[in-house]
């Protein structure tokens, strides 16, 4: 694989991850125009999604689960599919206690920029596992 065209929408945290680490692959460039690229990845999903996983008997939040979502497909510029949809998700708990919000608030970001960064890895793997 040698130029991947990523076609993530503008500002996506998963897209700039995902540019990052393919950056740091010596015979890897991330071009502009599809007719420049040897494959096109489509993110067709990238979100994060926090739930209650633990309250007090008061209903005081005590631990959210905290999972990211990444599904991107991979093709030719002809339209040829190397990869199908897939689906890559992470989750973590994160203890929660209203008088540390803002900290918590930190340690949250931080956490998802820990599972954006392990699912970019992921990615990366499965790129180099492409035939063309």
């Amino acid at each position: 694989l040698r130029s991947i065209k990523l076609a993530t929408p503008a500002r996506s945290p998963m897209g700039i991850e995902l540019r990052r680490q393919l950056a740091l692959q010596p015979n890897v460039r991330v071009v502009e125009a599809e007719k420049d690229a040897e494959v096109v990845m489509l993110v067709l999903e990238d979100r994060v999604d926090r739930g209650v996983s633990a309250s007090t008997s008061v209903g005081q939040v005590r631990e959210f689960n905290v999972t990211t979502h990444f599904r991107f497909r991979l093709r030719t510029p002809a339209g040829r599919e190397l990869i199908g949809p897939t689906e890559l998700s992470l989750a973590q708990p994160l203890t929660y206690n209203e008088t540390d919000a803002l900290a918590k608030e930190a340690e949250e970001t931080e956490l998802v920029q820990g599972m954006r960064r392990d699912i970019a890895a992921q990615v990366l793997r499965r790129l180099e596992a492409v035939k063309l």
